[in-house]
């Protein structure tokens, strides 16, 4: 019997795919992150700090102004600094989280639409969360939650969601699953499952490094190379009932008799 191809990766496509989310990451780094590469250091906060209070000296008047508060302001102003940077890079991980998932669900709405015209299926597509896709994928074949860089991209989705959303519910799963992304800058410590002695942490202790960011991008790469060539049916298949749904609506509208007149 001729299996038909459901899902079909061109490796053209693949790579025009990593292409583009390399050029992204790169000139980010290049044009908006390397110009707070080096704020963490002990050093260049000194200096920063330094040279405020030297910039800012002709302000200080040792008969209505108190020295400490004037150092204060300096190192408020070197952290909103920090918190910049933090910031930053934030949106560039959002920017390319959103990106992926965009071009990934149009891939797949793409692929259905060699198949059929089904405006059911491609808004089930565009509304179903991660999970639910990937539900989508196992049933045809490619269980892509086995990979190794499942986990990177779902703790890179949870950062974006917290980042967005602040305390909404995506804070509890990071801080259970991947807790390393929430840091107490003052405690210099990472919140664990085990804590007892501290607050729950939350959207405000959201830090990322360019390590982070690294590692979300080859995680990427990663999905995208592990993408089939090619996806095909098969007697066993068993789609997952949003998906069954969407069908079946659609089904049932190709059904539905003309209206006379």
């Amino acid at each position: 019997m001729r299996k038909y191809v459901l899902f079909q990766m061109t490796e053209p496509l693949r790579q025009s795919l990593i292409s583009q989310h390399i050029f992204y990451v790169e000139q980010a780094q290049a044009r908006l992150l390397l110009q707070f590469s080096e704020l963490n250091t002990k050093e260049s906060a000194e200096q920063l700090i330094n040279s405020w209070m030297k910039e800012n000296q002709y302000r200080f008047n040792p008969g209505f102004h108190d020295e400490g508060d004037f150092y204060a302001e300096a190192c408020e102003r070197y952290h909103a600094l920090l918190n910049l940077g933090n910031q930053t890079r934030l949106s560039v991980v959002s920017g390319l989280y959103h990106e992926w998932d965009k071009q990934f669900r149009q891939w797949l709405v793409d692929e259905i639409e060699h198949l059929c015209s089904s405006e059911q299926l491609k808004n089930a597509i565009w509304k179903a969360n991660s999970g639910e896709l990937a539900e989508l994928m196992k049933s045809v074949g490619w269980d892509w939650n086995e990979q190794p860089y499942y986990q990177v991209i779902d703790a890179c989705r949870l950062v974006v969601n917290v980042y967005k959303h602040g305390d909404g519910p995506s804070i509890k799963t990071l801080r259970a699953q991947y807790p390393k992304y929430l840091v107490d800058e003052f405690a210099r410590t990472t919140l664990t499952s085990s804590d007892l002695f501290y607050r729950p942490l939350n959207y405000t202790h959201l830090k990322i490094n360019d390590a982070h960011i690294q590692a979300f991008s080859d995680a990427i790469v990663a999905f995208w190379n592990d993408v089939p060539d090619s996806i095909h049916d098969n007697q066993d298949l068993s789609p997952p009932a949003w998906f069954s749904k969407a069908r079946l609506k659609q089904d049932s509208t190709l059904e539905k008799p003309a209206a006379h007149g």
